[in-house]
């Protein structure tokens, strides 16, 4: 194992501790260490190499021991969420607190109040005359108070401590101290080091050889094309035979979703190409968050449930959740009951509403009995300390179950142990809050969650994807560097809100100075390049619309190697990287033989259950009628808060049927006064919102009731205004059931109404939409219910209508024989050419048209040809969207 760093050294010199400036560095180290002896030896002593953060806590830990020893009490050393909420208590008794997130401000200020430890400057530097220092200083104080009155120790504090006694552990101390890793020091690092000196340790740097190096600068189009492009040379390099592979990638958070897609495209189909062990071929340095991931969110789901009630989104994810007790064996069971939950359009689901509604209706009897014994557990707790909180929330998903029945996976485990680790630290949280409600705790809880991300332990992956500083002191075969523009290096100013610039320019504090990033700059991008032999910077030239411009730095490196004999342009290299790989060369020249396969089975003599709803979807996509109506893909309900669209029609109807049969007649109407009408509008709208109670929980509001009855108040008395300038009628049915025979479908049609008139019968169907005239005629009806209903009423009738039930523009629309049997009808005979010029005409064609759908259906035809794709669910299945890809710019969801 070859390694630049001396590290071989360390065999020799027990007396050294290596301490590097990262955790990652002190990993890489001692693997390395370790494979060198291993070549020689079957055993050997470990060296003493560990990150600064761990050497400051040892020598603390130590420090510790020897305060006791002498009858003293160490300081309590918060951590990092403790002052969070230390600072956020602060925070919230401020004059301030309305306007600001209290957490996202505490955090702000924690992280002022670290810099100006790291960079010993005193609360006094800051100057009265700037408001939001002169708030911060405010805050600090107390925060500072407090941690004197309670005998606390910010973290940050912690190196100041160590450096004024460090004298209690010389003896404790190396011999000699190296130091791997560190681009620069703070004042308060130096200032321990120095004492560190004092004391007689050696310090000394240990740097990487400069072998030399090849480097190239490349160019893409875009920063996708530059990631594709980082993609195809790392497969380069494993196919060359490069193990440790890095590309630093500086806004890995930003694009870590997408590079991962590119590189699992680019590196997994080819593993035909390359020796591979069974482990991935890449990973991504940047965790995921720990409050996003499936097992997690289902503990955080299942407490939230507990404290105010779930979402309906949330409350399927959580019931169909495979971390909850028999929720695989009760899966199928599980889905019946949210299939169920959304029939009743709750805009939240509590554990009492759960269980109410399972017990009217058991369907998951396993999850009842786990919510029945989980509620003991915490339901009548009050105010607790959070330690309590968190016991009682470990002891509440134990009794749910979590996290699942089946065993964990690796992942799973480790996801399992973070949230444990959670609950810890929301046990810690005892040492700086008060008591909090089940709400509160809960809230805590998932507040830890959304900061914490989650790092899996994992095999190293050939090709490690990471940030710029991630990368600090590490070796590899080859690194790939990508984004250098000048956004990006030297880095933004970031300077923080509540430390006025020029104290943080004269303390030199980073985010400040142009002139300091630019510095910090180089000395990180030539840590970078010696990071390999080999080393491709990269940029993009635009993004969009908006041209980017390289890093200055890379413009420094190709001036200070103009020879060209360490920088090249990379012209070669480029067109290279442009190269597809083999198994894209191959997949593309391959002869491809399309078949289109339009045809289910045949019907087969199944019995269908469809009424006009089947010849309206097969008229408008065959695939449409074919997969709701022969495979049942049915979407599931989506809850709305209150009533939904269909709900609102429903009531509608109702209204409009219980008016009707109450009324009877036109000239039972126009007996009515004002009063008496009102009062018969009044009487059907309450017996419609006390039948549709049962299906929409929202009416059980009286409040919510009141707005419904109000709205249908003044809608029927429009409609009854259109129905009173009408020739005379009188009702002859409502909601009147009929079979037809279709071809060889039967079919059940649902008459909203029949109403006689001169000449016959009129049928009408209600909308509440905007129908038109046209929609019942061509070879593609889009509203086929009127002919299949007026071939279901054919001796009697006289025409079909459409009745507009909309309080803005109340209206029938519809062709008769004689278009004076109900304002805005049309006769027949004044309807263009190519439509019907009869009554007759039309139930032939109605029947024609109906007959050649019915046979469509039966014989399989299924067809993506769309009329329209509103309100349609089925693209996944049907794949439109592919097709609509290829369309010309301008088409619409309506092209086929």
């Amino acid at each position: 194992m070859h390694s630049r760093y001396p590290i071989a050294d360390l065999s020799a010199r027990p007396d050294v501790t290596l301490v590097t400036g990262s955790q990652r560095l002190s990993r890489h180290l001692l693997d390395t260490y370790n494979q060198i002896q291993g070549a020689t030896h079957e055993v050997w002593q470990a060296p003493d190499l560990l990150p600064f953060t761990a050497f400051c806590s040892r020598c603390w830990q130590q420090m510790q021991e020897q305060l006791a020893f002498a009858g003293e009490t160490p300081p309590i050393q918060l951590g990092q969420e403790q002052a969070i909420a230390l600072w956020s208590e602060i925070i919230e008794c401020s004059d301030f607190a309305v306007l600001l997130q209290v957490r996202p401000t505490a955090q702000k200020a924690l992280d002022a109040w670290q810099l100006l430890q790291q960079y010993e400057v005193s609360l006094e530097a800051l100057p009265d005359t700037d408001l939001d220092a002169r708030e911060f200083a405010g805050w600090a104080r107390q925060f500072n108070r407090q941690l004197q009155e309670r005998d606390w120790l910010e973290s940050s504090q912690l190196l100041s401590l160590l450096t004024q006694r460090l004298d209690l552990i010389k003896d404790d101390l190396p011999r000699e101290l190296w130091l791997a890793g560190f681009e620069t020091l703070t004042p308060q690092q130096q200032a321990f080091l120095d004492a560190l000196k004092n004391l007689g340790v050696t310090l000394r740097d240990f740097e990487r050889s400069g072998d030399d190096r090849q480097l190239v600068i490349d160019t893409a189009p875009s920063p996708e094309a530059e990631l594709r492009a980082a993609a195809r040379w790392a497969e380069k390099k494993l196919s060359s035979g490069a193990r440790k592979i890095a590309i630093l990638v500086p806004d890995l958070r930003a694009s870590k979703a997408e590079f991962e897609v590119i590189l699992e495209h680019q590196l997994s189909p080819n593993d035909w190409l390359l020796p591979h062990s069974g482990q991935p071929w890449h990973e991504v340095s940047l965790g995921d968050n720990l409050a996003g991931e499936p097992l997690v969110t289902t503990a955080l789901a299942s407490l939230r449930l507990a404290a105010g009630g779930l979402s309906r989104g949330d409350a399927t994810g959580w019931l169909l959740s495979p971390f909850l007790g028999d929720g695989e064996s009760e899966f199928q069971a599980r889905a019946e009951l949210d299939k169920k939950l959304r029939q009743f359009g709750l805009d939240r689901l509590t554990i009492r509403e759960l269980l109410r509604i399972e017990a009217e209706d058991p369907k998951a009897p396993l999850l009842r009995r786990r919510l029945q014994i989980a509620r003991e557990c915490i339901e009548d707790a009050g105010k607790l300390p959070p330690s309590e909180w968190a016991q009682l929330f470990s002891d509440y998903l134990d009794a749910l179950g979590w996290p699942g029945q089946r065993s964990l996976d690796s992942r799973e485990f480790q996801l399992r142990e973070a949230f444990l680790q959670l609950l810890a630290q929301l046990a810690g949280l005892q040492l700086v809050c008060k008591s909090w409600s089940l709400t509160e705790a809960a809230q805590a809880l998932g507040q830890l969650a959304r900061a914490a991300d989650f790092h899996p332990q994992t095999p190293s992956a050939p090709v490690q994807v990471m940030g710029l500083l991630e990368a600090v002191g590490l070796e590899f075969d080859a690194v790939r560097i990508c984004g250098l523009t000048d956004e990006v290096l030297p880095a933004p100013l970031q300077a923080n809100p509540y430390i006025p610039r020029a104290v943080q320019r004269a303390a030199g504090m980073p985010g400040v100075s142009a002139d300091q990033e630019l510095k910090y700059g180089r000395i990180l991008l030539a840590n970078l390049i010696d990071a390999a032999p080999e080393v491709v910077l990269s940029h993009a030239a635009r993004r969009g619309d908006e041209e980017l411009r390289p890093s200055p730095l890379l413009e420094e490196l190709q001036a200070r190697d103009s020879d060209n004999t360490a920088v090249s342009e990379a012209d070669k290299s480029s067109a290279e990287l442009q190269m597809p790989p083999l198994t894209d060369v191959l997949f593309r020249s391959r002869q491809r033989e399309v078949f289109a396969d339009d045809l289910g089975l045949p019907l087969a003599g199944q019995r269908i259950r469809g009424g006009s709803g089947l010849f309206k979807a097969q008229a408008n996509c065959p695939i449409q009628a074919y997969l709701r109506y022969r495979l049942s893909a049915w979407p599931m309900e989506e809850a709305e808060a209150g009533l939904d669209a269909l709900d609102r029609g429903n009531l509608v109807h109702l209204a409009l049927e219980f008016l009707w049969r109450e009324l009877g007649s036109q000239q039972r109407l126009l007996e009515l006064d004002e009063a008496g009408r009102a009062g018969t509008v009044a009487d059907a709208i309450e017996a419609a919102i006390e039948k549709q109670r049962r299906v929409a929980p929202w009416l059980h509001s009286a409040e919510f009731a009141d707005i419904e009855k109000h709205r249908l108040q003044f809608l029927l008395e429009k409609l009854l205004e259109l129905e009173s300038t009408r020739p005379p009628f009188t009702v002859v049915a409502l909601e009147k059931v009929s079979d037809l025979q279709v071809g060889n479908l039967a079919v059940q049609t649902r008459i909203d109404r029949i109403d006689a008139v001169e000449g016959g019968h009129l049928v009408i169907d209600y909308k509440t939409g905007k129908p038109k005239l046209k929609g019942i005629f061509g070879a593609r009806p889009e509203e086929p219910q009127l002919p299949l209903y007026a071939l279901a009423e054919r001796t009697q009738v006289a025409g079909v209508a459409f009745m507009q039930a909309r309080a803005d523009e109340p209206k029938y629309v519809g062709v008769a024989e004689d278009a004076d049997v109900a304002p805005g009808m049309t006769a027949f005979d004044g309807l263009k050419d190519e439509f019907p010029q009869s009554l007759e005409q039309a139930l032939q064609e109605w029947r024609q048209i109906l007959e050649s759908l019915a046979a469509e259906f039966e014989a399989g035809v299924a067809r993506v040809e769309p009329q329209s794709c509103q309100y349609c669910h089925l693209q996944p299945i049907c794949r439109i969207d592919e097709r609509l890809a290829g369309a010309e710019p301008g088409t619409g969801e309506d092209a086929s």
